[in-house]
């Protein structure tokens, strides 16, 4: 009898702990969309362009990533809804949460503002809404489904290297074999995505874009692959298909001359290093790397009337054919961005600057090659704060877990993105920022359901699938 009621009085327990069967059949169906999203992205670029292109509807076709994340949204409320163990509560306790949503209402009050003011067009206002919101939207929704189905992070490196090597070769085929305006057979041009993109407008210094929209966006993204790589060679230092696609990457990589990603990657690499490597650092290794850095300025000083040195790091030379340097855009357009946050403390408005601004017809475009600044554009210094709050908290949230792989390659590609986006809006762009905080999400979510045994990993013990 004793017994039997012990067993009586552990079913509630168990009750507490097991979600119900419709919550967790839920929660998959959008780990499984959600998978769709981070392997389809990569690709999002060069095929809704080639399909807009065919049928028209350029911006509904781009839009399927949307659609996917409205599902999303409603499994979410399902999932919520149906769960009686109350287990989505748990994300309620997390810093970078609480950042997340707080930017995410202070975001919504300026929509509605700006909405009411009527100096922001529709369009700008939606795409603006868009670009702020859908990457913490994505990363919000997989950190709930990750509680119930832990999908995306066992099979994280297949998620990002399968696609990625597709990416990678295509790129290699760029460098290699293709004519520099193949791109335009599949919709490539003025009304779209350039089809080709040159240092200073010289023909001679192609940059690559592989199947993104761009060759910064396609070296920032190659940041977290690269990084990604990098750690799994760690511990996997025989695998020679990591090596070749190392490679590749690498080759890509230089051929975007992409000067923000270069840095990016180093510092990604940099905190990698210190983390995985801090054994092996002693002073011989200091004063090794820091002869190498000055002997590296020194070759740059000694070539930098090198035309070829000249247009691969500073983008010019004597005779450059621009009207206007990128370097002398940038400036200005952080000055005169600088000048409007301050000037402007509560911001113009959600769409009034980054890209969505392109949108604001008759107002020129603003943007200020910085992320950052682009928020306060928007909504002040108050969205600046706000931004700023979100990346701290989860930066300092990852600390917690950076000997495990995931986290430490989240940790480390995030330092490198976010000089990134010091000098470009990285975050802006859909495949970065949706694959990055897609995995971050479902990391978190992971993380949280298993905090004990992850937090007792030691580097490298996660099953390799």
């Amino acid at each position: 009898m004793r017994y039997f009621s012990f067993i009586l009085s552990i079913i509630p327990l168990m009750r507490k702990k097991s979600p119900p069967l419709i919550t967790e059949r839920l929660a998959t169906m959008g780990v499984g969309a959600s998978a769709v999203i981070i392997c389809a992205l990569p690709f999002h670029a060069f095929v809704t362009t080639w399909l807009g292109s065919q049928i028209g509807a350029y911006d509904l076709v781009r839009s399927w990533k949307e659609a996917l994340l409205l599902l999303g949204i409603l499994l979410a409320i399902a999932v919520v809804v149906s769960d009686s163990t109350r287990r989505w509560q748990q994300l309620l306790k997390q810093t970078p949460i609480l950042w997340i949503l707080g930017y995410a209402c202070l975001t919504l009050l300026c929509t509605f503002a700006t909405l009411l003011q009527s100096e922001v067009t529709r369009d700008a206002l939606l795409y603006g809404l868009m670009i702020q919101l859908r990457f913490l939207c994505f990363f919000g929704l997989l950190a709930l489904f990750s509680l119930y189905n832990d999908f995306i992070y066992q099979y994280w490196q297949r998620l990002l290297f399968v696609p990625a090597s597709v990416v990678i070769g295509f790129g290699l085929l760029q460098v290699f074999v293709l004519p520099a305006d193949f791109l335009t057979n599949f919709g490539y041009g003025p009304d779209t995505i350039p089809a080709v993109q040159t240092i200073d407008n010289k023909s001679e210094y192609q940059r690559i874009q592989s199947t993104l929209r761009g060759a910064n966006p396609y070296g920032a993204y190659l940041v977290l692959i690269i990084t990604a790589l990098v750690v799994r060679l760690w511990k996997q230092a025989r695998d020679y298909r990591t090596w070749l696609l190392l490679a590749g990457a690498a080759v890509n990589l230089y051929c975007t001359y992409s000067r923000s990603a270069w840095a990016g990657l180093l510092l990604s690499l940099l905190v990698v290093g210190l983390t995985i490597g801090r054994r092996y650092i002693k002073p011989s290794l200091i004063a090794g790397a820091a002869v190498l850095a000055v002997l590296s300025l020194a070759t740059v000083w000694t070539l930098r009337d090198n035309d070829y040195v000249q247009n691969i790091l500073f983008h010019s030379d004597e005779t450059s054919i621009s009207a206007q340097s990128s370097n002398e855009q940038r400036g200005q357009g952080l000055a005169r961005s600088f000048e409007e946050i301050v000037g402007e403390p509560l911001g113009g408005g959600i769409g009034s600057a980054g890209p969505a601004s392109f949108r604001n017809q008759p107002e020129p475009p603003q943007i200020a090659e910085n992320y950052f600044i682009q928020a306060g554009q928007e909504m002040g210094w108050l969205g600046i704060i706000g931004l700023l709050g979100v990346m701290i908290a989860f930066g300092r949230w990852l600390v917690r877990y950076i000997r495990e792989p995931l986290a430490l390659v989240l940790f480390a590609s995030l330092v490198g993105v976010t000089l990134i986006n010091l000098v470009s809006h990285a975050w802006a762009d859909d495949t970065l920022s949706l694959v990055w905080w897609g995995l971050a999400g479902a990391y978190m979510g992971y993380a949280i359901l298993n905090k004990d045994q992850t937090k007792s990993k030691l580097y490298g013990t996660q099953k390799e699938k």
